[in-house]
């Protein structure tokens, strides 16, 4: 496992929602201002920022993807939802943030007494599905 020094494992890039009409974009760019800028460019409707989290670059796309299946009811393509009202789409992404990491800190805890470095994380669709099912209510 990499430790803090290493080149990139500190890295941020930015979760964002973007609303344009009803529809909002949700997704990851290491540079927010030129990802807007694009979408503003190819776009019809006005394009805001109603969400923008700075998260660790290793976990971007999980957290992604496990905020893509808390809003699965909204779905109207790859990375566009209908009628998500900020407030819900603010509290799937935190609760996104927090399960990835949650699942990081578990298993590198069950490691902390072994002087070996840790496999990767299980990033498998099951555990995706659990931290879906366990904030869908």
């Amino acid at each position: 496992m990499p430790n803090d020094d290493d080149h990139g494992w500190n890295d941020v890039s930015w979760l964002y929602g973007f609303q344009s009409g009803p529809y909002v974009k949700v997704g990851i760019a290491r540079n927010l201002a030129a990802r807007l800028n694009q979408m503003r460019l190819f776009n019809p409707f006005t394009v805001k920022i109603i969400l923008r989290r700075r998260v660790l670059t290793r976990h971007a796309r999980r957290i992604e993807i496990c905020l893509h299946k808390l809003l699965w009811r909204h779905a109207s393509g790859r990375e566009w939802f209908f009628g998500v009202p900020s407030e819900t789409l603010r509290k799937y992404a935190a609760a996104s943030i927090q399960a990835c990491a949650e699942i990081e800190s578990e298993h590198i805890a069950d490691y902390n007494e072994k002087s070996e470095a840790p496999p990767p994380v299980d990033w498998s669709i099951e555990n995706i599905d659990e931290i879906h099912r366990a904030h869908e209510a």
